[in-house]
């Protein structure tokens, strides 16, 4: 059976099988715990669970093994170039490591470079262009900028460490540990959400510094913080997302041990950014009781047109959903995504959907395509990737397009766009 070209997508004229899921469709990186960075290509043989038909099985088009745990993928589209970290709490130093490969036409990767970083790397962000990069700590309390214009040598250029004045009133809570970095819409600040130390971390954003690991002045710094936003103690933000209406910016956090969804205004005030905190409530809405205690929220997405957000849950399994496999009659356990309208007049959220089935156990993230009419979901404890379809006007989660089971707990999903 005729299958997704990826060097028709390199030309522009992807063509996949009348089979397979909607040719719009982009092709899918995946991050696992295996150590094995997966591509998936959108067709393969349909199964009969779920929604109202046949779902395809995401088809492998490419698997690379990097080793270690594979946390978190960020590609640069520019130069078509993918990037990995290894949160290293398997190799024997503790460090971290950042992978960095070059998506060839027929979709394998190629290793370009690697380099070691502080402990427990969880998430990338380019804070100019293509050269720098943020990388927050989970595991190592601090966050870090690595110089990326050479994949063959990069270079950390700068390394912030937190220390807690005294433990949070959570266990979780014993020391700093950043778990996103996140630049602002105008390209001058950037969030880290410190799950430890209940904080939203603030950063100006200054001038590159070349490959100096130790600048002298803090203004040559291309980090410089900030006075951080303080959350409410033992909530754990762990991710956060900016919207941008009507003339205004907010930004959305999401805590996993508390599992809410806190609303912010951004205010910017000479070379400063204060957050002005419009509302806080559960992650499936202002009825408390639709959110269990033992919840674990992961992440918050903003759709293109700043219109929606979309928050996800772990460890609920409140959810039943057909079985994928179409032998098996057994229904499968699921977590749940809620997704909002929001009022970009005010901030505030309208509940649309709470408790949209994420496809599995354990989403521990999802990522929409460019145009928003597919989410792609990795639910880490059963290790399975689900496409699911969106309406962009409406903002409505639809039916499953596609799944596929791979090796290890899957970590990320990105799409190839």
């Amino acid at each position: 059976m005729p299958c997704f070209s990826f060097a028709a997508l390199f030309l522009g004229a992807a063509v996949v099988s009348a089979q397979a899921v909607p040719s719009d469709l982009k092709p899918l990186y995946v991050s696992s715990w295996s150590g094995k960075v997966t591509t998936l290509g959108h067709c393969g043989p349909k199964s009969a669970a779920g929604g109202d038909g046949a779902i395809p099985v995401l088809k492998t088009l490419s698997e690379t093994t990097l080793g270690g745990v594979q946390s978190f993928l960020r590609m640069n589209a520019n130069n078509s170039i993918l990037y990995s970290v290894d949160e290293g709490w398997q190799s024997q130093s503790g460090n971290g490591t950042l992978h960095a490969l070059q998506v060839k036409p027929d979709g394998s990767l190629q290793p370009l470079g690697k380099q070691e970083t502080a402990p427990g790397p969880v998430f990338m962000e380019f804070i100019d262009g293509q050269t720098n990069m943020a990388i927050p700590h989970f595991g190592g309390r601090a966050v870090s900028v690595l110089n990326v214009a050479d994949p063959a040598n990069m270079t950390q250029v700068q390394k912030e460490t937190f220390e807690l004045k005294q433990p949070g009133p959570k266990p979780q809570q014993n020391e700093a540990k950043p778990h996103q970095t996140l630049v602002d819409p105008t390209g001058k600040f950037l969030v880290a959400p410190d799950l430890g130390a209940d904080l939203i971390r603030i950063f100006a954003l200054g001038a590159p510094t070349g490959n100096s690991s130790s600048p002298q002045n803090n203004q040559e710094k291309l980090l410089r913080p900030l006075e951080p936003a303080k959350v409410d103690a033992g909530s754990g933000p762990r991710h956060a997302a900016f919207a941008v209406a009507d003339n205004k910016t907010y930004l959305y956090v999401v805590t996993e041990l508390s599992s809410e969804l806190m609303g912010f205004r951004v205010l910017y005030d000479a070379g400063s950014m204060n957050l002005l905190q419009i509302f806080k409530m559960k992650v499936h809405g202002k009825d408390a009781s639709k959110t269990p205690e033992f919840a674990a929220a992961s992440e918050v997405a903003i759709s293109p047109d700043n219109q929606f957000l979309l928050v996800a849950s772990r460890n609920e399994s409140s959810l039943r959903i057909p079985n994928f496999d179409p032998k098996n009659t057994t229904e499968l356990v699921s977590d749940p995504i809620s997704n909002y309208k929001i009022d970009t007049a005010t901030g505030e959220l309208e509940e649309l959907q709470i408790k949209v089935p994420s496809g599995g156990f354990f989403p521990r993230h999802f990522s929409m395509n460019k145009d928003g009419s597919r989410v792609a979901v990795a639910n880490q404890q059963d290790s399975r990737i689900v496409i699911i379809e969106r309406d962009p006007k409406s903002g409505m989660l639809g039916k499953f397009l596609g799944h596929a089971t791979l090796e290890g707990p899957v970590t990320s999903v990105i799409f190839s766009e």
